[in-house]
């Protein structure tokens, strides 16, 4: 443990398999967050927030805090539903012939 500690502080990925993993779990974790929040931000327009979120990198925490405590519209997953199926797909030219 104490050189998955040192790994992780120091950034040497090429000690320790275990660090590569963390890390890596990290930026999938904080992107996710990153981009609904960016994404709830831009549709509410809310510049400041946007900026903050995009230029920020605290591990989801903000973008959390900012999702389910600051936002005007309090982020939800039947939001998140709702916004997926009001995208609407253009239909290619050969599916368009075909009706």
């Amino acid at each position: 443990m104490d050189t998955f500690l040192r790994d992780l502080i120091t950034g040497s990925l090429s000690g320790n398999p275990l660090t590569s993993i963390v890390l890596s779990l990290i930026l999938i974790w904080s992107l996710i967050w990153k981009g609904l929040a960016l994404w709830h931000a831009a549709k509410i327009k809310q510049v400041y927030w946007f900026t903050a979120i995009l230029i920020l990198n605290t591990a989801g925490i903000l973008e959390i805090a900012y999702l389910f405590f600051i936002a005007q519209e309090k982020f939800d997953v039947k939001n998140i539903k709702e916004a997926l199926k009001s995208l609407k797909f253009k239909k290619t030219t050969k599916e368009s012939k075909k009706e």
